[in-house]
């Protein structure tokens, strides 16, 4: 379960997105950016209110890659 506190953050971001992976882990995902640079933007936003563990990645085809594979993409 998600804390209130958190909770109540996300919500503030939008429409998020969760994938559970294999471990059993869930990743939240939230944003569509047409560049690397704002993506990263956002990253350093969500880690600045709290959200640590935040990182990029993109999504082709329905699933979601590294953000290096995004990148090459991009090319």
């Amino acid at each position: 379960q998600i804390p209130a506190d958190i909770l109540d953050k996300m919500m503030d971001l939008g429409r998020i997105e969760q994938e559970k992976t294999a471990d059993g882990t869930v990743k939240y995902f939230t944003g569509n950016f047409d560049s690397y640079e704002e993506a990263k933007t956002m990253k350093e936003q969500l880690t600045s209110s709290g959200f640590g563990g935040a990182f990029v990645a993109a999504k082709y085809n329905g699933k979601f890659i590294s953000a290096n594979e995004g990148i090459e993409l991009l090319k």
